[in-house]
């Protein structure tokens, strides 16, 4: 076995190669040779200190990897399934492990326990910390040490990591489901037939166009730039896109929406931008009784004037959507095989850089040059 582990270390605005000890397993642990871990929206957001991060962090919360080695309890009781794990299995897994003892954890129960008040999140725990030793719990490295109490699935033979690495992404788009309808003829909610708006042509918005495409939109319109991205997501099932670069003001936006829709609105908005200004846009683009979903906020860019007047007048009822609960990884990862000869998914990652450049893949995804980056060991 090897007696060190590469790692990038993340400090606010700048990332560092360091080399940590390969840790001595306890019972219950296990760890994983990583293969890939992809480059988050939230991981620039910490870079750029828009999250409160202890720094330093070694990143990656959106990994795939192999079990190096395993102690025998983690064999048994770490795979979802119950599927014993042993040295080779592919293996990806949920980025947090609850406390248990918090509230929603001990009353909101498994599909609110993202909202965990003390979790442990792999890709943003302290390296220096003596509590945190050995340090290696991000997907940046080389090796990871998986804790007791975190959830595994075996990755499908036929999915590459390509594919697998890109789950998060898709799990972060669950609130397009939670906006549908009980019946279809109701006319409550999102259904099947219906026209879709996404703002955002990044991985998060591509990911929300293919939800609502699976989930049945019978139109699918994408708002974003550069252009080179919304050709892209003409292949992931958009039907229509429009660029910002062409229509520059909401209001010109907002009139195209309508031109589209026969002046209605659509049925559903959902924002993928993380631009604060894109909400007002959203309640203004959808219909009357219609909904929105917010999906890009994830980080505090501040307070935008907002007449809520506009949500009461055209009877909207509005989404927010908090990261996933684990068992979304469950039915997406489903949800992805199941889809992979539909859509082209590997070419969502444009940029595999190695460790030693973690911070190319942050600049590229800041400039907008990559759709999706992701880091390997080498």
């Amino acid at each position: 076995m090897p007696k060190k582990v590469k790692a990038a270390v993340m400090y606010p605005g700048r990332m560092e190669t360091r080399s940590f000890d390969y840790p001595e397993m306890k019972e219950g642990e296990m760890i994983v040779k990583m293969h890939i871990s992809g480059v988050c929206g939230s991981d620039k957001h910490q870079f750029d200190g828009h999250l409160q991060v202890d720094f330093p962090v070694i990143p990656g919360h959106e990994n795939v990897g192999e079990v190096r080695e395993t102690t025998p309890s983690a064999s048994e009781k770490m795979e979802v399934h119950g599927e014993r794990l042993q040295e080779g299995d592919r293996i990806l897994w949920y980025p947090d492990i609850s406390c248990g003892a918090c509230y929603y954890c001990r009353f909101l129960g498994t599909w609110h326990s993202a909202q965990c008040e003390h979790p442990f999140t792999y890709g943003y725990v302290n390296c220096e910390r003596e509590e945190f030793r050995p340090w290696i719990f991000g997907g940046w490295s080389e090796h990871v040490l998986l804790r007791p109490g975190t959830r595994v699935w075996k990755i499908p033979d036929e999915m590459s990591d390509e594919v697998a690495v890109l789950l998060d992404t898709m799990a972060s788009t669950r609130a397009i489901a939670r906006a549908q309808m009980t019946y279809p003829n109701e006319k409550e909610g999102f259904g099947y037939g219906d026209t879709v708006v996404i703002q955002g042509a990044g991985p998060v918005g591509i990911m929300a166009a293919v939800r609502a495409k699976v989930l049945g939109a019978d139109k699918v319109i994408m708002i974003g730039a550069p252009d080179w991205r919304l050709k892209m997501a003409e292949e992931f099932g958009v039907d229509q896109t429009i660029s910002i670069e062409t229509f520059r003001s909401p209001e010109d936006r907002i009139a195209e929406i309508k031109k589209m829709t026969k002046g209605i609105g659509a049925d559903l908005v959902a924002d993928c931008t993380g631009i604060p200004s894109a909400f007002s846009e959203a309640v203004e683009m959808a219909r009357k009784s219609g909904y929105v979903v917010e999906i890009g906020a994830y980080t505090d860019y501040g307070p935008i004037p907002f007449n809520p007047w506009r949500l009461v007048d055209r009877d909207l009822t509005v989404i927010g959507q908090f990261y996933c609960p684990p068992m979304q990884y469950e039915t997406d990862l489903k949800l992805l095989r199941n889809t992979m000869d539909r859509f082209p998914y590997e070419t969502m990652l444009t940029h595999k850089v190695p460790l030693a450049k973690a911070e190319e893949a942050i600049s590229a995804h800041r400039a907008l040059r990559s759709m999706k980056a992701a880091i390997t060991p080498r």
